[in-house]
């Protein structure tokens, strides 16, 4: 209210504006606020005692909440349990109330310096890149695509192929729960290398030359029962550019949930929160429904398990089209289409059309 006007506000302003804010305010909590603002109106405080005041004001409302919602849980009138989570969190990070700039305060230059920071690890695949703009610092994405689709290979592409993110320098994190990570590791190889699994069984030393140019800026964790929480904790302690999760539908997370729609709306949640915390890119990996299958266009309302929630929480959704197998004689033509239902990046949506190259694990470009 002090940013929007020029005059200096009374006491009297601050219980008006108040109770203009919160219409659905209770008589109870009005005479509290009263009471409250009749202690202000004859004393002088400095702007640190009244950042406190508004602090703890600030503390007490957010536990009279969780107060109430823990209430409604236990008499059966609430059953997302999620909500309890996210209150408790946002009670013990308590700088929600402080850390605002001002308009002033924030630098032009800044601005834009900091797009390069959200942007800077590149596609190597042109269109997608035109689309997309590049990955960097706080995004969060979904690859989906139905089972033998090659949305693993699409990523490993992504991330070891010509161009990709490991030939930019980005530090790369692969967390699989699904693939063995030798598996993964080895089809990495062939991408960047462009030795096919076969070739290296016959000279492993030319791959392994090329392999030691990556080596030190890709790790893999392969844990088929890790939770969200551990994956938080590693990356907090481990710098990373871009955090893969293959899959992440498949990790795990704790608390009793009313609907699995609910339990996934809370993963991805988390998975953001992990983007944002540590200034990682994360990219998880999925299965899209059987809605998708046999389709070469089709939106986030394929992604399994969850429609809205799942979507709401990423910054941009990839969806790998693929025409049934039995459509082509019972052969796979390995052609597929990129279907961008999700792009806050650039709001691009216009769908890419793409061939892969299964014995490299690559993007034909």
């Amino acid at each position: 209210s002090h940013d929007s006007r020029a005059t200096n506000l009374s006491v009297q302003d601050l219980e008006a504006l108040y109770i203009s804010k919160h219409p659905a305010i209770t008589s109870s909590a009005i005479q509290r606020l009263k009471e409250e603002v009749q202690v202000l109106k004859d004393i002088e405080l400095s702007e640190e005692v009244y950042d406190t005041l508004v602090q703890d004001a600030w503390v007490e409302y957010k536990a009279a909440e969780i107060a109430q919602l823990a209430i409604d849980i236990g008499d059966h009138k609430e059953r997302d349990y999620t909500k309890l989570t996210a209150l408790v969190e946002e009670l013990t990070n308590t700088s929600k109330i402080s850390g605002l700039l001002p308009l002033a305060d924030i630098d032009f230059d800044t601005l834009f310096d900091r797009v390069g920071e959200e942007r800077k690890w590149k596609f190597n695949f042109e269109d997608l890149q035109q689309r997309l703009g590049g990955i960097g610092e706080g995004s969060f994405g979904v690859i989906a695509a139905r089972p033998e689709a090659g949305k693993t290979a699409f990523t490993i592409s992504l991330v070891f192929g010509v161009e990709g993110f490991l030939a930019q320098g980005a530090k790369v994190l692969w967390i699989a729960n699904e693939e063995p990570y030798a598996k993964t590791i080895r089809r990495g190889i062939s991408a960047y290398s462009g030795y096919t699994q076969a070739q290296m069984e016959l000279d492993r030393l030319p791959a392994k030359e090329k392999y030691k140019e990556i080596k030190a800026n890709i790790n893999v964790i392969y844990d088929t029962a890790l939770t969200i929480k551990e994956i938080d904790e590693y990356v907090a302690v481990s710098k990373y550019d871009i955090v893969i999760i293959d899959q992440l539908d498949k990790v795990q997370v704790t608390g009793e949930f009313a609907r699995e729609d609910q339990k996934y709306k809370y993963l991805y949640q988390k998975a953001r929160e992990v983007a944002i915390k540590y200034n990682t890119a994360v990219i998880g990996i999925n299965q899209a429904s059987a809605e998708a299958e046999g389709k070469l266009y089709y939106g986030f309302e394929c992604l399994d398990g969850s429609k809205t929630g799942k979507a709401a929480e990423a910054d941009y959704i990839l969806l790998l089209g693929m025409e049934s197998i039995a459509a082509n004689s019972g052969q796979d033509n390995f052609f597929r289409v990129i279907n961008i239902p999700k792009n806050k990046l650039t709001g691009n949506h216009k769908p890419v059309n793409m061939v892969l190259i299964p014995e490299l694990s690559r993007i034909k470009r």
